[in-house]
């Protein structure tokens, strides 16, 4: 019998130095699968297979382990089947989590902000460089005092915490949720070897390769300014608000004051959300 996916495999995560993390590989299960698991960053003794299901496993995350990036890889074998695959990990220091807010899992830390390759070219007139060196200069937290008081600028947002929240079918997508913390930029687009990997990546996401091309590998970016929360817009097709009726609004243009709660659209049928986050009591 060929070996079947139940669901679409995880691609990427992110794993904090001292935590456990458990993980179900989606296959259909049989008595006979068979599932083994290594990584490039991991030692082999992290990995865990649980008694009860050969697809499951516990890994645990040594508390030493410095921020690095690397691969989980597994195999699956049912008599002369065979199925292999990877997942992207980010491990992360538990050190530099703040305390003040709830961490639901490992899935929702703040990602770093990937360090762009500087693409340049010596013959001719680029454009793509062009806007590139235009929006160098654009430094978050310091826009001009004619976009902060544009049309659609809100009040300034109450001393707390907030977070970005990518739904799928109006439903938050496992693993795409990052934090909105002051003097930092959140990036949203997805995966490229020039611009590394965004803090919200979308890549594998989308319900195919043509609505994935609507959304750019940089598409846009989350800061705070002025005491609000701002998104600048980079990709090509732009991005929507979501209106009262549940239908696309206009479309979104440079910065715009994102208030939490409105939603937003991105090429592609994904949307996005800015949400306040519940502190702990």
């Amino acid at each position: 019998m060929e070996i079947q996916w139940t669901d679409p495999p995880l691609k990427r995560i992110t794993l904090i130095s001292g935590r456990k993390w458990d993980y179900h590989l989606p296959l259909y299960h049989t008595p006979e699968i068979r599932l083994t698991w290594h990584s490039d960053i991991l030692p082999q003794g992290a990995f865990h297979a649980a008694k009860e299901d050969s697809l499951s496993v516990a890994v645990e995350i040594p508390a030493d382990m410095p921020p690095c990036f690397g691969e989980i890889y597994y195999k699956a074998e049912d008599g002369d089947q065979e199925v292999k695959g990877s997942i992207i990990v980010r491990i992360q220091s538990s050190a530099s989590l703040p305390t003040h807010t709830k961490i639901l899992s490992a899935k929702n830390v703040t990602r770093e902000q990937p360090v762009k390759k500087n693409l340049t070219s010596k013959r001719g007139r680029s454009i793509l460089r062009e806007k590139k060196n235009t929006l160098s200069k654009e430094v978050p937290g310091k826009i001009s005092e004619e976009k902060a008081a544009g049309s659609n600028a809100k009040e300034a947002l109450a001393q707390s915490s907030y977070c970005i929240e990518v739904l799928k079918n109006n439903l938050p997508v496992s693993g795409l949720r990052c934090r909105v913390e002051k003097n930092r930029t959140i990036t949203i687009g997805k995966y490229s070897g020039a611009y590394g990997i965004p803090d919200l990546d979308l890549l594998g996401h989308f319900d195919s390769p043509n609505l994935e091309k609507g959304c750019s590998r940089r598409h846009a970016e989350v800061f705070w300014a002025n005491q609000k929360i701002y998104i600048r817009i980079l990709g090509q097709h732009g991005m929507k608000h979501l209106t009262e009726t549940g239908e696309p609004g206009k479309n979104l243009k440079d910065e715009y004051c994102w208030p939490p709660g409105e939603v937003l659209i991105i090429p592609g049928k994904l949307r996005i959300v800015l949400k306040k986050e519940e502190t702990s009591t």
